[in-house]
């Protein structure tokens, strides 16, 4: 997911903010003018956006309704005062506002995602969730689907994720996610996968990599826009 820092003076994003934000998957974006800024929303598709200003409200500098009311709904905006941020008042106020903003967008991202529809086109697959790899599967999967794009973090990073939910190590994760894939290439075989998800028969049949195939289904659940 994406964050925009917005200042006329294109300073450095706060520590604690920036903390805040990656500890929690957003990847931020800093710009510094009105014609960016709002290209920039639309292109990375952000989600949080915070104004470093001094004496002006959101709409003033957001002077058009329309995309404030209609196009950018949904996009947490917040304010952060350039006057006051270093009270510590202040700046505790706005981090707890921030951490709200954050849990809003996780549950928005998580409205569209369909539980059931993941399990069903698993299964489909000849995927079983009888095995621990099967869970495994499902949530990096899930992750993929909040992050919006698999690619934006490395596969060894997700697994590490995963692996601190269910107190295990990255390496395990990995380890029963290949076997959990191998059993359903051999249970639907090369050519069912093939007519499943519209990918070449060669393709199974080489035995992909873990992270190739992870790629590949998230692809197949359409999370990567």
């Amino acid at each position: 997911m994406n964050a925009i820092f917005y200042h006329e003076q294109n300073c450095f994003i706060d520590y604690d903010i920036s903390y805040i934000l990656k500890k929690n998957n957003f990847y931020i974006e800093t710009v510094n003018n009105i014609g960016t800024l709002i290209s920039t929303i639309i292109l990375k598709k952000a989600k949080i956006v915070i104004l470093k200003t001094r004496n002006k409200s959101i709409d003033e500098i957001i002077a058009d309704e329309f995309l404030l009311k209609t196009l950018f709904n949904g996009v947490f905006f917040l304010k952060l005062d350039e006057e006051k941020e270093k009270d510590i008042t202040y700046k505790r106020d706005f981090l707890a506002r921030l951490k709200m903003s954050i849990e809003g967008v996780i549950e928005k991202t998580k409205e569209p995602f369909n539980i059931f529809n993941i399990d069903n086109k698993l299964i489909s697959l000849g995927f079983l969730p009888k095995y621990r790899g099967y869970t495994f599967l499902k949530d990096c999967l899930k992750f993929c689907c909040y992050l919006g794009d698999c690619k934006k973090m490395p596969m060894g990073k997700i697994y590490e994720k995963v692996a601190q939910k269910h107190n295990t190590s990255a390496k395990n994760v990995e380890r029963l996610i290949r076997l959990t894939i191998l059993q359903s290439i051999n249970r639907v075989g090369a050519k069912g996968m093939s007519e499943k998800t519209g990918i070449c028969e060669e393709f199974f049949k080489s035995m992909p990599t873990t992270n190739t195939v992870l790629e590949l289904l998230c692809g197949y659940f359409d999370f990567c826009t």
